[in-house]
């Protein structure tokens, strides 16, 4: 007997300016108790181990891309598969709790003035239920980090959220690119 493995299937492209260095993906209900104009970067994510939490508790799937920028992302449904494991040499995992059958991403500085309408350009429509994200990046034609930037990322459904074990903000990319020695 074999399994069947889902193919991937396009969600959406989005592509767009941020200025924070970098993005958030969510489901509205993970913010529904957050007022509008409500400082919630500075008041609730701001700090390491906050952003960890929330990431662990797979409410808000944020990670840092290093630099403001345009970034190009694909999302997709499905299992990461080879060929894309091999096109994108930085990836990390995450975890996403969906429910009303939306996901929003957004600007990391979206969240410093809370507006809780996400623009309709980065909204979009998945089954309800728990996601491991895979995301992935690769440099941009220039080599420099937010000049039009690839950004992948795979919403794989399973039965249960995935245990993570981040303590403060993921980092996508090459870590090397930032090191002051370089």
């Amino acid at each position: 007997m074999t399994t069947s493995i889902p193919t991937m299937k396009t969600i959406g492209t989005l592509s767009f300016h941020i200025a924070g260095p970098g993005l958030v993906i969510y489901s509205p209900f993970a913010m529904a108790d957050v007022a509008s104009g409500t400082h919630f970067l500075e008041e609730r994510f701001s700090e390491m181990e906050d952003v960890g939490a929330f990431i662990r508790a797979g409410t808000l799937a944020g990670f840092n891309m290093g630099s403001p920028g345009t970034y190009h992302l694909d999302l997709q449904l499905g299992v990461l598969d080879v060929p894309n494991i091999a096109a994108y040499p930085w990836w990390i995992r995450l975890a996403l709790e969906v429910r009303d059958q939306t996901v929003c991403v957004r600007d990391l500085y979206d969240f410093s003035r809370w507006k809780p309408a996400c623009p309709k350009a980065q909204t979009f429509t998945i089954p309800n239920g728990y996601y491991r994200l895979a995301v992935g990046t690769r440099p941009s034609d220039s080599e420099i980090v937010g000049d039009d930037q690839d950004i992948m990322v795979v919403f794989e459904p399973v039965l249960e959220l995935p245990a993570l074990t981040w303590e403060s903000v993921p980092f996508l990319g090459d870590e090397s690119a930032f090191d002051d020695e370089a």
